[in-house]
């Protein structure tokens, strides 16, 4: 089991961002994947297995793509408990 603080934000072509938009595209992918995740003002924490959750990252990265955006900045910090 792991928790996974995950920030993940997208930039377009032209320089422009969209802190909200790209939140709110994320947060649909954490919720449509069934895993517990909180969201923060800073970072969305996702509980789960570490396949599993890095599975939903590059589902949300890809989600970001398909929207248009062209850079994403994604930052990842684990925390795993090894039973």
């Amino acid at each position: 089991m792991a928790l996974v603080d995950l920030v993940m934000t997208g930039r377009y072509k032209d320089g422009g961002t969209s802190a909200s938009g790209s939140v709110a595209i994320i947060q649909k992918v954490l919720n449509d994947s069934g895993l517990k995740n909180t969201l923060y003002p800073m970072s969305s924490v996702v509980e789960g297995d570490v396949d599993e959750v890095l599975a939903v990252v590059n589902k949300m990265r890809k989600a970001l793509i398909d929207k248009g955006y062209d850079e994403i900045n994604t930052q990842i910090r684990i925390i795993e408990k090894i039973d």
